[in-house]
This record gives structure tokens, sequence and C-alpha cells, in this order.
């Protein structure tokens, strides 16, 4: 019976230091802090559509995972290259690795600074956009890391 209690306290305390959780949704899959809400808003065989906030709702997670052939590449090269194009967006920062993209800067609507991530997977493409405003950072750069080498698609 000790030896019972002692692994079942173990186990409890264990879950305790891992300050996060992982969620794995159709096509894919992300890792948030505990403290953020996760929900999955809509989807269907092609396509997923979800969201993530921290405690407080002063950061915003848009996920978007849709099979690769709607759309008109999955080539991540050129995937890139249309990114760091997008007209709503003030770029400050663009980087390009093996299946994955990073864009950053500030939304040019609101100011607010966004990090988006794309990844091609086999079957789907997938972005993460985290959206937050500059006195809210401290909120979600400790774990901006870790959410976007979670985030991966299929």
């Amino acid at each position: 019976m000790l030896k019972f209690i002692t692994y079942f306290l173990l186990f409890i305390y264990s879950e305790n230091l891992n300050p996060y959780k992982s969620y794995k949704f159709y096509g894919g899959e992300i890792t948030l802090p505990n403290h953020y809400k996760f929900k999955i808003l809509e989807h269907s065989l092609d396509w997923c559509y979800a969201s993530g906030t921290s405690s407080d709702e002063s950061v915003e997670i848009y996920i978007d995972i849709i099979i690769n052939t709607r759309f008109e590449t999955n080539n991540i090269k050129e995937l890139y290259e249309l990114a760091t194009k997008v007209q709503d967006l003030h770029i400050t920062y663009h980087t390009q690795k093996n299946n994955w993209l990073v864009v950053s800067g500030f939304s040019k609507a609101d100011g607010k600074i966004v990090y988006w991530k794309r990844v091609a997977g086999k079957r789907f493409i997938g972005d993460v956009r985290i959206r937050y405003s500059k006195d809210k950072k401290h909120n979600i750069e400790p774990y901006l890391s870790t959410i976007s080498k979670s985030f991966t698609v299929w």
C-alpha cells in the first residue's frame, strides 16, 4: 500500500511540474501552457480551425490546418515567398527552414505583435498565428519557443 501511495504522490507531483499540455486534433498537434484555453472552433474532413487564449485573454492563438491540395502550392519555398509579401503586416523578421517558415512583425490594423508559423506536412499545411499587444509580451514570450516548436502537421 505504501508503494502505491508513493507512486500516486509522485504522479501528482510530476503532473504539477509540467507547465504545458499537448493537444492533438485533426491534422496536427500543438503544446500550450496549462493556463491557456484551447478550443476547436470548426472542422471537416480536410480542414480544422482552432484557437487558444491566455487565461486573461491578452494572448490570442489561431490555428488553421487545411489539406494541401487546397493550396496553389505545397512547396515551402514558394509559400515563404508568398508569406513575406502579406500586406496587413509590417514584417520585422522572417525565416524559412526545411518544412516550415516564420514571419513576425506588427499588425498594420491595430499595432499588435504577430508571430506566424506555417508548416507544410505530407497531407496538410498548417498555420499558427499568435497575437498580443506590446504591453503583454511577458504573458507569451516565456512560452513562445515551446509553442512554436511543438506545432506540427501531418
